[in-house]
């Protein structure tokens, strides 16, 4: 009976090991997925969409901050979900200019009036929405071109990054937290042509409710409550993983994803009878890097109105002021500084070409 129990304790010993192992890993990812360095209050930051795989909520107001750099600002939006300057700010019927991109055109860590729409607008004296979104590619961004397309703008601008190219073709936006959150991507079609993937709305669903937990977790913290929002984390980092391999587009280049998302624009664009500007954004560390526009100009037709920033900071800024315009140390976004520099840019550009 005693070796019987002796080899009962031997052989439990790895089932034991294993279940240690798998609550440490859960408790690592819960701590993670909790304490991500941004704070968030308020409404929620995004709904989700069948089309774009997430929008602003409308009528909304988040508080965003990120103490250790210093980093704090409040998102206000209208009743269309665009970003607004107040809370209860009324929707526009009609715009002059529409800015679509991610988060260095919804201006990251700044606050509304301090953003280059804004800062454009209060320039030309003319009326600006502003529908970009964090974590948004060209894909994205052209689905939120058409579902404000009735705001009848004559200028759009597309705030372009290099990371859209890599983006496009992500099933899942890039996210601080485990699930796939997903996005319209560019895949290769049977026949060999690209075409536009929509955002999958099980996988949505999960993202959605993991969220929904996290903010629960973080209401009533508990340490079975930290290990159940762990496990969901690891099952989410595998189901993602799984995913991504699965629907990996190899034979598709970033800059391939780009080419075709920016004609899809132009072609929505001469549709509403605007003009479309393709505004090239660097990250603020790197102006250097990548000469984007240049490899697009070839691809796109002349009628596409390339503003390239990235070149103007190279030509007008030395190396040592760069950080200058970095939101901060560790966040390469474009700061209030560089926004104004856009903005002037972009007046320019729109008062020479006489597009308003």
């Amino acid at each position: 009976m005693r070796r019987l129990l002796l080899w009962s304790s031997v052989l439990a010993l790895p089932a034991i090991a294993a279940g240690l192992a798998l609550a440490f890993v859960s408790a690592r990812l819960a701590n993670r997925s909790l304490d991500t360095g941004l704070q968030r209050t308020g409404d929620e930051i995004v709904i989700p969409d069948p089309e774009a795989g997430f929008v602003r909520p409308p009528d909304a107001t988040t508080s965003v901050s990120w103490q250790s750099e210093g980093i704090a600002y409040t998102i206000h939006t209208d009743s269309r979900g665009l970003r607004a300057a107040r809370p209860g700010e009324p929707a526009r019927d009609e715009v002059a200019i529409l800015t679509i991109g991610g988060s260095f055109t919804v201006g990251h860590g700044l606050e509304y009036e301090d953003t280059y729409p804004a800062k454009l607008g209060a320039l030309l004296d003319v009326p600006v929405g502003n529908a970009a979104l964090s974590s948004y590619g060209s894909v994205s961004a052209l689905k939120s071109l058409a579902r404000h397309s009735d705001l009848r703008p004559r200028v759009v601008i597309y705030g372009l990054i290099a990371e859209h190219g890599r983006r496009n073709l992500d099933p899942c936006a890039p996210s601080f937290q485990p699930p796939c959150l997903p996005v319209p991507h560019v895949t290769r079609g049977d026949d060999g042509s690209l075409r536009i993937e929509k955002p999958d709305p099980v996988t949505s669903a999960r993202a959605f409710a993991f969220a929904s937990r996290l903010q629960a977790v973080r209401a009533h913290p508990t340490l079975l409550g930290r290990l159940g929002l762990g496990l969901d984390a690891l099952r989410h980092n595998a189901l993602r993983l799984m995913g991504s391999r699965a629907t990996a587009s190899g034979d598709v280049t970033p800059d391939q994803s780009l080419v075709f998302a920016l004609r899809r624009m132009k072609r929505r664009t001469d549709h509403m009878g605007a003009k479309l500007i393709v505004l090239v954004l660097p990250i603020m560390d790197a102006p250097h890097a990548g000469r984007l526009a240049e490899r697009l100009r070839p691809q796109l037709a002349k009628s596409v109105e390339i503003v390239d920033f990235a070149a103007h900071v190279r030509e007008r800024t030395q190396e040592g002021e760069l950080p200058l315009l970095m939101l901060s140390r560790n966040d390469h976004h474009p700061n209030a500084i560089a926004h104004e520099m856009i903005a002037r840019l972009l007046a320019r550009t729109i008062e020479r070409e006489r597009l308003l």
